[in-house]
This record gives C-alpha cells, structure tokens and sequence, in this order.
C-alpha cells in the first residue's frame, strides 16, 4: 500500500469516525423547567379541603402535587399549614408553622449555647427532645441555626 493510502487512512478514521458517531454519544440530562405554582381554582381549593377536613393529607398531598407541580416537602408544607375554606397561596408552606417555633426560650438558649460550644450533636440531641422533629430536619435546623 502506497504511503499517500495511509495518509488517507489515518485522516479519516480521526475525523470521519468521530463526527459520525457524534449523535450516538449519551447526552447530558435536561434540568427540568420550573413551573411556577399558580393559583387553585375554586374545585380544586375544595377537593383539597374535603381531603384535609377528612384527615386524608397524604392524598391531599398528592394532589396538590399534581396540581402545582411542588416538591414533596413544599406540598407537605403547604397541606400542614392548610386551612379549610381559605384559598391557597404560594406563600402557604412559608406561613407553616415552623419547628422552632415550639421552642421554649430556656431551650433556645441551651441549644444556642451547644452550638456555640461546637457540641452540634448534643444540639441536634436536644432539638429533637424539645420539638419531636426527625434527625434530618434537626440536623438541617441546627446547621441553620
């Protein structure tokens, strides 16, 4: 084989070759769209408040997922905070009554102390004691804190 056949050769399996298994390569995930929550309309303000008034929040969870596109803690926060008859707003799982909120100020500030401290464990242990809440929701708050 000539020398100019070689050439050749090498110069199109590097450029041909790549170029055409170029769409066979795997692509990178799309970040999905965030979908701003919009307003509930008056049926399904009150399929959710039948759900809630009959202590199905779990379904009415999932329906308002369905519904608004939220993540699951947002949803959850959202039916927490529900009150049956009003409508709902974006700002429902703000107005939620938060964790903290139970805190007495002697505990406040022990826990304040602990992290001051850097005893976080000890704080987290506390939290949780004081508010019922779950070690991930303790952890996050004490790192918040």
């Amino acid at each position: 084989m000539e020398p100019w056949m070689w050439i050749v050769a090498v110069v199109v399996l590097l450029v041909l070759v790549p170029w055409a298994t170029k769409g066979m390569r795997p692509k990178a995930p799309q970040s999905p769209v965030s979908v701003a929550p919009r307003s509930l309309t008056p049926a399904e303000s009150a399929e959710i408040d039948a759900l809630v008034a009959g202590d199905r929040k779990i379904a009415a969870i999932k329906r308002l997922r369905e519904l608004q596109s939220l993540s699951l803690q947002e949803a959850k926060d959202a039916i927490d905070a529900w009150v049956p008859g009003t409508a709902w707003s974006t700002d429902a799982a703000a107005s939620a009554p938060r964790p903290t909120d139970a805190l007495s100020p002697a505990a406040r500030a022990e826990i304040a102390a602990l992290i001051a401290d850097d005893q976080k464990i000890s704080a987290i242990k506390r939290y949780r004691e004081e508010t019922g809440v779950g070690l991930k929701q303790a952890k996050d708050a004490i790192e918040n804190w």
